[in-house]
Parts: structure tokens; C-alpha cells; sequence
């Protein structure tokens, strides 16, 4: 009976410690959610994970677009989302993600960006890819990690 405990628990344990192992980084996951809500057009969730700098940035070029580009059947937070101010980020993919530097209250993230050098189908279907690493970098704020635009750091 007491062997049979001893391994109930350290199965428990075992459980829980890949379980905890599995779970990125804070600033991992800030950086993935980021491009996640980017690439999907999630503006109003992309807009909470900038920092308060690069989100003022961000809403500023978004009211000197054209009311076109935003669409006019769509909700008008879309044109946040197609800010010149982004475009380093868009490419980025959330997959890769790594902390390459990380204190108390900075963190650098990298990135794959992946480039499809050939397809199966012209245009289609990306069968290689270059792919560079770039780094997010990331601010502490209470309310979380956020993401700072390049110009602001």
C-alpha cells in the first residue's frame, strides 16, 4: 500500500512538473498572443498588448488613414491593425518564440521570420523558406508584458 502511494504521487508530480514546464514565459506568450491578434486583424486585443508609448504611436497613424484602407463595412478599430508602424512585425512568426535577454522589468524576445523561396505550386504552397530571427523587445507594465514598436525604445 505505502509503495502504491509513493508512486500515485510521484506520478502527481511528474504530471505537474511537465504540465509547468510546458507553459511559455510571460513575455513568451505576451509576444505570441501580439502577433496572433496582429496577423488575425484582433486590433482591439493587438492594441492592449502594445505599451503605452507605442500604443499613443500607433492610434496617432491610424487617424491619418484614409477611412478606405480601414473599410467601411468593417469596425473602424481595423485600421489600427494596418498602421505603417507595424509593418516590421507582420511576417513574424509566433511559433519560435524564445527569451533571448529577460530582467525584471525588460525582455527580448526572438522571432522566426520565414520568406518562401520555393512552391509545390507557384504561389501556392511553400515547400522552403528562408528564415531570419528578429526580436521583440517587451516591457514590464502592471498590468502585464507588452510590446514596444521599434522607434520607441
Amino acid at each position: 500500500m505505502r509503495r502504491t502511494l509513493i508512486v500515485i504521487c510521484g506520478m502527481f508530480a511528474l504530471v505537474f512538473a511537465l504540465e509547468c514546464a510546458s507553459r511559455p514565459p510571460p513575455a513568451v506568450a505576451a509576444t505570441q498572443e501580439f502577433l496572433h491578434a496582429l496577423t488575425f486583424e484582433d486590433c482591439r486585443a493587438m492594441l492592449s498588448l502594445l505599451a503605452a508609448e507605442s500604443r499613443t504611436t500607433v492610434e496617432q497613424a491610424a487617424r491619418t488613414l484614409p477611412q478606405s484602407s480601414a473599410g467601411s463595412n468593417r469596425d473602424s478599430s481595423i485600421s489600427y491593425c494596418r498602421a505603417s508602424e507595424l509593418s516590421h512585425f507582420r511576417g513574424l512568426s509566433a511559433y519560435g518564440a524564445r527569451v533571448v535577454r529577460m530582467t525584471s522589468n525588460e525582455a527580448i524576445v526572438s522571432v522566426e521570420r520565414r520568406e518562401p523561396t520555393e512552391y509545390f505550386f507557384p504561389g501556392f504552397w511553400a515547400t522552403k523558406y528562408d528564415v531570419t530571427i528578429e526580436h521583440v523587445h517587451l516591457v514590464r507594465e502592471p498590468d502585464g508584458w507588452k510590446v514596444v514598436l521599434e522607434d520607441s525604445t
